[in-house]
């Protein structure tokens, strides 16, 4: 087993291209929220999420993995075990998300500012730096994919998280650690935050 000890330079990121969903199916599958989400829950309406389950959010994950031409999710690996993923990519792909109240008055344009609004971390590897090494990476992407800044909307810090999908997305303090600055606070338990792009 990991342990909050593990070296951050142990942390391998990959992009998530077709090859990886064996991967990805042994990560989700340690977790019933994760392997029933499929990281559909900020890119489809709540009913819709919940009437076609797990089978029709994973088919969605994969019709979306094929036919986007940009990054859809990073997934990180110790050793060859996969222990976290982070969904990224243009705002407008997250059609839900961009509709709730907490990026109400988001700046810029949805197609050239990208986010972060989620992470599942394998529970025996959290606390060992994977989410940072995710969250590192997702920079460099965004970058190299011509956004102009990345966003995330996490849980304050010292704020109780909620249950389900909406408590994987992430903390203050990690997203300070890799240098953003917050935005906006639309609320008690959640901030805004964004690192603009050279």
């Amino acid at each position: 087993m990991t342990t909050a000890s593990q070296n951050l330079a142990d942390v391998r990121v990959e992009i998530v291209r077709n090859d990886h969903l064996a991967d990805l199916d042994r990560l989700f599958a340690t977790d019933a929220v994760a392997d029933r989400c499929w990281c559909a829950w900020f890119c489809r309406p709540v009913k819709e999420f919940h009437v076609v389950g797990r089978d029709g959010n994973r088919e969605l994950f994969i019709d979306t993995m094929q036919q986007h031409s940009n990054p859809i999710g990073l997934i990180a690996f110790i050793a060859s075990e996969p222990v976290g993923w982070c969904a990224i990519g243009e705002r407008s792909r997250f059609v839900r998300a961009v509709r709730v109240p907490t990026l109400a008055q988001r700046e810029g344009s949805d197609d050239e500012v990208w986010l972060v609004p989620c992470f599942y971390i394998r529970h025996e590897f959290r606390k060992c730096g994977v989410a940072a090494a995710l969250l590192s990476v997702a920079i460099d992407c965004a970058t190299a994919h011509g956004a102009v800044a990345i966003e995330g909307f996490p849980f304050a810090d010292s704020k109780a998280k909620s249950a389900g999908p909406d408590a994987m997305v992430g903390s203050q303090s990690l997203f300070d650690q890799c240098g953003f600055r917050i935005v906006s606070r639309p609320s008690e338990r959640r901030v805004v935050m964004r690192k603009d792009l050279a």
